[in-house]
């Protein structure tokens, strides 16, 4: 089996500009109105080449298990790469207080509305998984810094779930290429992903 190199890989676009505040809420105001302004074409296009570039990967190939989410109205939908590898276990979150549990989907119909109005798995019909059992998480953000840092939308649901102990899977962050930035605001519980995977591949 290859090895897959610990180091971060981000992608770069020069097509767009963010100057990152030295706050996080300020930075999540300005990557919140970029967002707004992508259209469904756009989107559509982008999520199509993070899924090509994700069914390349050598991690996604090794993969059996794959924590996957299922997207925001903003952000890169990967899902339909749980049709194109029915072999693979799929498993999605699903908000449980403050924190995330981990269900295994088998079929779109298992996904019923959730909190913030996301599609979540029915924990009547989705066996629970533990953290531990994912081989790759795919993580969503409202940015990543190029050291592999992310920004997330500020409920910490991702941050306690990424500091589960016993967590083995490798991480990749999934976002636009104008998300990808220099640097980010790091608190000390962030965990960073092991690589950024975006719709433009320019380094």
């Amino acid at each position: 089996m290859a090895q897959i190199a610990p180091s971060c890989r981000w992608y770069f676009s020069p097509f767009h500009s963010v100057t990152p505040p030295l706050d996080k809420p300020a930075l999540r105001r300005q990557l919140r109105q970029m967002l707004r302004g992508l259209t469904p074409a756009s989107r559509a296009a982008g999520s199509s080449a993070v899924c090509s570039a994700l069914a390349a990967h050598p991690a996604f190939q090794q993969a059996r298990t794959i924590l996957t989410y299922a997207p925001r109205l903003d952000e890169v939908d990967v899902t339909p790469l749980t049709a194109a590898f029915p072999e693979k276990d799929w498993v999605f979150p699903r908000v449980d207080g403050d924190s995330l549990s981990l269900h295994r989907v088998t079929s779109p119909a298992q996904l019923i509305p959730g909190a913030f109005g996301l599609l979540e798995p029915d924990p009547d019909r989705c066996p629970r998984v533990p953290a531990s059992q994912p081989d790759l998480i795919f993580v969503p953000a409202l940015a990543f810094a190029r050291d592999g840092h992310r920004l997330g939308r500020g409920a910490g649901f991702y941050d306690r779930l990424l500091s589960t102990q016993g967590l083995r899977a490798r991480l990749l962050g999934l976002a636009f290429s104008f998300q990808v930035l220099p640097d980010l605001p790091v608190d000390p519980h962030d965990r960073p992903v092991d690589e950024v995977i975006t719709d433009i591949p320019i380094f």
